[in-house]
């Protein structure tokens, strides 16, 4: 398959699921979202985690906010994305969400302060808009995760809802990261196990 067959595959699947994640009934949302917080605070990948990188997230992605204060309370440092040019982003540590303020994209996104770049046993939080049991995923085509996780030294755990995992993804090799555990709102699945 070319590489712009490949291309305009995901721009189609991205389509998609953006339309079908808007029209999900808030409240159906509101339960996903708790029970997929749920699997990940009782995850091992979390527990044993000195450092969260999570995001934040838009109106129709998955609400992972309420894992910022567990952290907190266990803990944990805490850090948020801001975008750059040419897909570099940074993670920078933020003590509270009003830290936080209106960036690229429409994202929420910290100011610069310390930045995060290492730590004995950090966890990355992913947004997707589809994933696979393989490893695979489909963002949003900016590419800043994919970067960001080809010089990651942890665990990269995609977060999607059931109805989103698929079997396969169209996959550029040279772009695309793989991510080490899925986590949706039935379960915790570990890549390669």
């Amino acid at each position: 398959m070319s590489t712009e067959q490949i291309r305009n595959d995901k721009r189609e699947i991205r389509k998609v699921n953006k339309q079908k994640r808007a029209e999900m009934e808030r409240c159906v949302k509101a339960e996903l979202d708790k029970k997929i917080c749920d699997n990940i605070l009782n995850s091992m990948s979390f527990k044993y985690a000195d450092t969260l990188l999570m995001f934040c997230p838009t109106e129709d992605e998955i609400n992972v906010l309420s894992l910022f204060e567990a952290a907190k309370r266990n803990g944990k440092r805490v850090a948020f994305p801001k975008c750059f040019g040419k897909g570099i982003m940074k993670f920078y540590y933020v003590d509270d969400l009003s830290q936080l303020k209106v960036g690229k994209y429409g994202i929420k996104a910290p100011d610069e302060g310390e930045e995060f770049e290492t730590s004995t046993h950090p966890l990355c939080i992913v947004p997707s808009l589809s994933a696979t049991k393989k490893g695979t995923r489909l963002g949003y085509g900016g590419g800043f995760y994919d970067r960001f996780l080809h010089k990651f030294e942890g665990i990269s755990m995609c977060v999607q809802y059931d109805e989103f995992v698929t079997d396969d993804l169209p996959q550029e090799k040279r772009y695309d990261k793989k991510f080490d555990v899925l986590v949706t709102e039935s379960g915790v699945c570990v890549i390669g196990q």
